[in-house]
């Protein structure tokens, strides 16, 4: 009985020592692990290991692997005890994504260089719907890389509003990391052109066919014969004789040649 009071007081001081508020006890024949920090709810977990002496090592490096995934990567308890055995973590456990995204309108809305409601409306909304409605299913995405991939597939690649939409949503998933307490590993990914994509190499852009002289002359005579139909008569001529851009007839002026 003492021998077995002496491997547990040197596991429980071993962890102590790891970080304050971390402390372990046995329960149900296992190890378990809880956490106790003033500034974030009590969290706890049982760990793959009998309460015995000869799983004190195999425990504490355990312990040790999961602290390490909390504090530099940013998991929670529970997940951090998961990736620590080898399992895939469930990353939207116990996360308000619907709360985090209303209060990401009102940050966008009301604080630093606001946004119109109607800009919130056409260019954020849409995505970040499908991204909390996403996060939020039976079967959510398990990185943000995904998230944004799935979130954006129905935009052409390489086009102006899948670009916004991805912007867009990447901004939304660092407010949650730096304002909501959502885990790190949400951070999104600094680079975004993976994800935006380019258009195919097979793309070509649509351009109308040339008209004809005879379609320009057509065209000029169809024009009404009032003040207005003969001054778009004559930008139609300049156009057609010059090869002048339309933004170019705002720059022509009528000069006179002295000698003449």
């Amino acid at each position: 009985m003492a021998r077995g009071a002496a491997w547990h007081e040197s596991l429980q001081g071993d962890v102590r020592a790891l970080a304050t508020g971390w402390s372990v006890k046995e329960r149900k024949g296992k190890v378990f692990l809880r956490v106790r920090q003033s500034d974030q709810p009590e969290a706890a977990v049982t760990l793959p290991f009998d309460w015995i002496a000869s799983s004190k090592g195999d425990a504490y490096t355990r312990i040790r692997n999961i602290y390490k995934l909390a504090q530099e990567q940013g998991y929670t308890l529970k997940q951090a005890a998961m990736v620590a055995d080898g399992k895939a973590p469930r990353l939207t456990e116990k996360q308000d994504w619907p709360g985090a995204l209303e209060r990401f309108k009102q940050q966008k809305l009301q604080h630093g260089t606001a946004i119109k409601p109607a800009t919130w409306e056409a260019k954020y909304l849409p995505v970040l719907t499908d991204a909390v409605a996403m996060l939020t299913s039976g079967k959510p995405p398990t990185t943000p890389a995904d998230l944004i991939d799935r979130s954006i597939s129905k935009w052409e690649p390489g086009s102006r509003t899948r670009q916004e939409r991805a912007r867009n949503l990447a901004q939304f998933l660092r407010h949650c990391v730096n304002r909501e307490q959502i885990p790190v590993i949400w951070q999104p990914p600094t680079d975004l052109k993976d994800a935006i994509g380019r258009k195919p190499a097979t793309a070509t852009s649509q351009k109308s066919d040339e008209l004809s002289d005879q379609q320009i002359i057509d065209l000029i005579h169809s024009l009404p014969k009032d003040d207005a139909g003969r001054r778009w008569a004559d930008a139609l001529k300049l156009l057609a004789e010059l090869g002048l851009r339309p933004i170019e007839l705002l720059h022509l002026s009528i000069k006179t040649d002295a000698k003449t």
